[in-house]
């Protein structure tokens, strides 16, 4: 992925992606809607219900005993982000959204009985319905995190019984998935096949696609020079307490400073260096892949964005520009969408040969690839 406000090379082919405007955007809207905290909390607890009566072995990836760890934590970390009015303001975007569709597309069964209308009273009568959720304490999510399903099916929350109604659904469509990625799986060794021997009979060749992929690099762990300053390859504790002026970002805790000026490392040390390394420098490449590093400040505002591609002009005929700073390789002028930007918006960004950096207010939320996009189309479309 190159940054976005730069277009793919011009080898690569930027034909337009066509999306079907009616089941793409219809399931967007929906499955944003269940993603949204409370509802998807409930919708999430109750599958595990489902999953956890069935042996371990049998159960849906991701609902194992392996995962329960994972689902807990995110149950807990939810208090960190949950805000019921910003919850239900979300609630409220989403099932708007739905409802201006055409009426021929507006065909989610569960949903369309729950708002029980089409309009804006239908919606905020829904959202005040949710909002009744005790969902949103931690021990109360705690406590359904241990029940089973027959609570589930027998709880008078509103979130709960959402998540009962649309669990079918759910289901079917998870199934269907499975169905369409199995098919992918039977052609897709004729596709590549077709593919190598076009190439080979063009004298080209099929080269590795890391889409997806576990990424390897090697490297070493070395520092550099610049302008009579030698940079050593590793940072110190030592180099912590040095920077230390009681404010954030430098306000380390008494004990630790304690600690470093009295040289107890706690068998941490590494000899070589007579301290306990922070941090390291190396030659190794700066992202796993080409698509891109966001570049963020000390306070994590979204201050640029940094990719191969960015190197290599960079360093074109000049090789000593590789101990360029990060600030001064990066592409500083970036074109973003909100996390809320329409499908729309999205697509007119991928049709334009960039990629979607999704940012507000200086907060950076991630990248958005065609790749990406195709890969959602594929997971959601029935």
């Amino acid at each position: 992925m190159l940054p976005a406000s730069r277009p793919w090379p011009p080898t690569r082919s930027c034909s337009s992606i066509w999306i079907p405007a009616s089941r793409p955007e219809r399931d967007l809207f929906v499955g944003q809607f269940n993603n949204t905290s409370a509802v998807g909390a409930a919708i999430t607890l109750y599958r595990l219900s489902i999953e956890r009566s069935k042996p371990d072995a049998e159960r849906e990836a991701g609902y194992q005993d392996r995962d329960l760890t994972t689902i807990e934590g995110g149950l807990k970390q939810m208090d960190r982000r949950y805000v019921a009015k910003m919850d239900q303001q979300l609630q409220t975007y989403w099932l708007d959204q739905y409802v201006a569709l055409p009426a021929a597309q507006r065909d989610n069964e569960v949903l369309n009985k729950w708002l029980a209308g089409s309009d804006a009273a239908a919606v905020k009568s829904l959202v005040n319905k949710l909002g009744g959720t005790e969902l949103g304490s931690l021990d109360n999510r705690l406590k359904w995190f241990k029940a089973d399903r027959a609570a589930f099916e027998a709880s008078s929350d509103p979130a709960i019984q959402y998540a009962v109604a649309v669990m079918p659904a759910l289901l079917k469509q998870e199934e269907q998935k499975k169905i369409r990625e199995g098919e992918s799986l039977t052609a897709r060794p004729l596709y590549l096949q077709a593919v190598a021997d076009y190439k080979k009979s063009q004298g080209e060749f099929v080269y590795p696609d890391a889409n997806l992929s576990l990424r390897i690099t090697f490297g070493n762990v070395m520092g550099y020079g610049k302008d009579g300053v030698k940079y050593t390859p590793f940072t110190t504790l030592e180099g912590v307490a040095a920077k230390e002026t009681g404010e954030d970002p430098f306000d380390s805790p008494k004990a630790l400073l304690d600690a470093v000026k009295a040289k107890r490392y706690g068998g941490l040390e590494d000899k070589r260096i007579g301290s306990v390394p922070v941090n390291f420098l190396s030659n190794l490449d700066i992202t796993g892949g080409n698509s891109g590093s966001p570049v963020l400040d000390a306070n994590g505002k979204l201050v640029g964005i940094i990719d191969e591609s960015d190197l290599l002009l960079k360093v074109d005929n000049d090789a000593a520009q590789f101990s360029s700073l990060v600030g001064a390789t990066m592409t500083a002028r970036l074109e973003t969408l909100r996390p809320g930007a329409s499908m729309q918006a999205l697509r007119s960004t991928l049709d334009r040969g960039l990629t979607a950096v999704i940012s507000e207010a200086g907060v950076f939320h991630g990248l958005i690839t065609r790749f990406d996009l195709l890969n959602h189309l594929r997971r959601t479309l029935p």
